[in-house]
């Protein structure tokens, strides 16, 4: 909490290029027959310079075999934790204490899927699925994916069967995904890039749409051909490319055809919204992370600051807030990551607006 960023790179396997598997010398290796490697944290220092910080701040595993990391304050303590989506090994939560890190995963509910395995888990996707101002944890994963509960406390229960993320995803093995409000009607719902990892079986993409208390349907065939069409998915960002205030989607294949996809999200539902752009006073630290808290027509919504939430993939910097028949915010608190709090009031909606910390709203 020094005001500067600092890095985090996660690491996969350590992989031997000399190395090939006896029985199928012709084939690549399962990743399963290389040795797992460490993530590793650069503390960035007054000069500019970075610094290998992992094992200092405990969180060495040289074992382990990351694919996604995802930055937010899941308890709600005021300083940033990590959720590490590991490769068919149990996910890691890393605690953060005083920046000094304890894995807490197990305890929490977070490392395994309703199995109790740990699958091919992608990456971790954030926000509040129920409306209850607690921070929930989508993981994408090579099975039928996890959704994971916040109930307080630190602590998550899986809902993944009975909030039907699991029908929906089952078999499809899920890459790239996100929470986000596709309709902009105040509840986050869920798109996801599908395609088997080591042999090349098209599957549909999925949209599901949430009810307003974290049920899902698959409503994808509904809203354009794309989500009828089988294909090889990977990465997937959420971005207003064009600035109209609704979400399209962008998704990058595998498949023979080998061409990313740009779906222009058309609306038509007159539902109203907010972007919201955030920036720390000293720089970008204090701004990502930070929890946003919007009050409109008397619903409210818990949003955070972080848009590298997606495998291989960065959403929108903006916060994207759905406001249903809303058409202004009647309050909007920011909780910084550097712990200063802000208060804004009657903001109207369908616009981009920019706050600097400790300035105000500086671009509408």
């Amino acid at each position: 909490m020094d005001g500067r960023l600092d890095v985090m790179v996660g690491n996969f396997m350590a992989f031997d290029p000399a190395y090939f598997s006896p029985a199928t010398p012709n084939l690549m290796p399962s990743p399963a027959e290389y040795n797992g490697q460490a993530s590793i944290l650069y503390e960035q220092q007054s000069d500019g310079k970075f610094i290998d910080v992992t094992q200092k701040n405990k969180l060495f595993y040289p074992d382990s075999r990351c694919m996604g990391l995802t930055i937010f304050d899941y308890d709600d303590d005021g300083d940033l934790d990590i959720f590490q989506a590991n490769d068919h090994q149990l996910n890691f939560l890393f605690k953060n204490d005083n920046g000094f890190y304890k894995e807490v995963a197990v305890g929490s509910g977070v490392a395994a899927n309703d199995n109790g395995i740990g699958t091919g888990s992608m990456h971790a996707t954030i926000g509040d699925i129920d409306g209850d101002g607690l921070i929930d944890i989508l993981v994408s994963d090579l099975n039928h994916g996890a959704l994971y509960r916040n109930v307080g406390n630190g602590i998550f229960v899986d809902i993944t069967a009975e909030s039907g993320v699991m029908a929906a995803m089952a078999g499809k093995g899920g890459w790239g995904a996100s929470l986000f409000d596709y309709d902009n009607d105040g509840d986050l719902d869920i798109v996801a890039a599908n395609g088997t990892a080591e042999e090349l079986i098209l599957q549909y993409p999925l949209l599901m749409e949430n009810d307003g208390k974290g049920k899902f349907k698959n409503v994808g065939k509904n809203h354009g051909a794309y989500f009828s069409t089988k294909r090889s998915g990977r990465g997937l960002a959420v971005v207003d490319f064009n600035n109209d205030g609704f979400l399209d989607i962008m998704i990058s294949h595998v498949d023979k055809q080998g061409t990313a996809a740009l779906l222009r999200n058309e609306g038509g539902n007159g539902n109203h919204w907010l972007g919201l752009t955030l920036k720390g006073k000293n720089g970008p630290a204090s701004a990502i992370g930070a929890k946003v808290t919007v009050t409109a027509g008397g619903k409210k919504q818990v949003l955070v600051n972080q848009w590298a939430t997606s495998y291989l993939s960065n959403n929108d910097q903006r916060i994207h807030i759905g406001l249903g028949q809303q058409k202004q915010i009647d309050q909007l608190e920011i909780n910084w990551s550097d712990g200063k709090k802000e208060v804004y009031k009657n903001i109207a909606a369908n616009r981009y607006l920019t706050i600097l910390q400790g300035k105000g709203i500086i671009k509408n």
